[in-house]
């Protein structure tokens, strides 16, 4: 019991040392950088749209992020709006909406890989070969392209940019409106807006002075940079509550709780172990007690045998002769009758030798085997 003081006042000080370690690395470990989703204007990353969205700003032009549904989009005139990458619309409210947003006489622009299938557009999928940039044929400019589709005009709709294997960029008039697809997103990415002359296509094809308000649309990105459950709470809730997770396991571990497998001592098994068996034939050894001891193996295996087949317990071993032979096919019927009677006779003396003691025990034994064995 004196002993029992000095362990609690060392679990106090490992959580004090734990604590401390906590609050440590919490202020001097540096954060991880935050991440961003491809394609958003609010994103420094490489990926990202944050240069040319600044880069608008600055020079004062009226632009905007836009994070509500297309069905806020309504009543507006004269707006350019700016996809990069959206995901395809895949509900036809979403879909109507921006259609009419457009025909209202706004300007809905898309940079998207892969556009087909949005407002009807069609691509083709020529063979190109590799290059590191292409020039594009109806301007003087180099640029780089990373999609291998082209657009697939309509007779009514103008190219903007095309190089050899196709357009690139196509403007399409839809009521007073225009819808503008781009298959190049990369050009407004943080990391390509200033190389080559992404710049110079990006404003050939569009015209950001000649709209009332540009609009940079983040709702279509929604949440896909995903969000952990551990990111949705302040550092300082986190660390309080492993704080209060370290406290509650050492109060456990205190007041005696136990923790990992239980480990049953051997003096609560050790009458029930070999060692009775043990000290039982010992015993019986010594007091020459034989015939009790032949009694009592007698008695287990004929009740073994009324659990395994049914044979009656209380008839005598000659009497059970003919349903043991039925039952131990693999002996012979002469052995079993020799068993069955001279089991009766050696039950009936009142005193056994102990060479009739140790061949009765073989052959009980022996027969006890093959009642387990069917």
């Amino acid at each position: 019991m004196a002993q029992q003081p000095i362990h609690k006042n060392t679990w106090i000080w490992l959580l004090i040392l734990l604590t401390l370690f906590v609050i440590c690395s919490y202020i001097f470990v540096p954060e991880k950088p935050e991440e961003y989703p491809p394609y958003v204007s609010n994103s420094p990353a490489p990926t990202g749209t944050k240069a040319i969205y600044t880069y608008l700003e600055e020079n004062q032009l009226p632009i905007k992020k836009w994070e509500l549904p297309p069905s806020n989009l309504a009543n507006r005139e004269n707006t350019l709006q700016v996809m990069v990458e959206p995901s395809l619309f895949s509900e036809k409210n979403t879909l109507q909406a921006y259609q009419a947003y457009v025909e209202n006489g706004n300007t809905l622009a898309i940079f998207k890989h892969n556009p087909k299938g949005m407002f009807d557009i069609e691509t083709t999928d020529p063979t190109m070969s590799i290059e590191d940039t292409v020039e594009l044929i109806n301007h003087d400019l180099e640029v780089a392209t990373a999609s291998s589709l082209r657009l697939k005009p309509d007779e009514d709709d103008e190219i903007l940019l095309a190089d050899h294997y196709g357009p690139i960029a196509i403007k399409r008039s839809i009521g007073a409106g225009s819808l503008i697809v781009v298959t190049e997103p990369e050009w407004l990415t943080n990391t390509a807006i200033l190389e080559n002359d992404h710049l110079e296509a990006l404003f050939t094809v569009l015209n950001f002075n000649s709209y009332d308000t540009i609009l940079f649309n983040e709702y279509v990105h929604g949440n896909e940079a995903g969000t952990s459950m551990l990111s949705v709470f302040p550092n300082w809730i986190i660390v309080l509550a492993f704080e209060l997770l370290l406290v509650t396991v050492g109060v456990l571990w205190l007041k005696g709780k136990r923790f990992g497998p239980i480990i049953t001592p051997r003096e609560a098994t050790v009458r029930f172990s070999d060692e009775k068996i043990k000290a039982l034939a010992t015993w019986y050894m010594k007091g020459k007690n034989y015939r009790e001891a032949i009694g009592i193996q007698a008695d287990f295996l004929k009740r073994l045998l009324l659990e395994r087949f049914g044979i009656p317990y209380k008839n005598t071993w000659s009497e059970n002769t003919e349903a043991i032979e039925r039952t131990l096919p693999n002996l012979s019927k002469e052995a079993i009758r020799r068993f069955t009677n001279g089991l009766d006779d050696v039950l009936k003396q009142e005193k056994v030798s102990k060479q009739a003691f140790l061949s009765w025990s073989q052959k009980i034994d022996h027969i006890r085997r093959e009642v387990e064995a069917e």
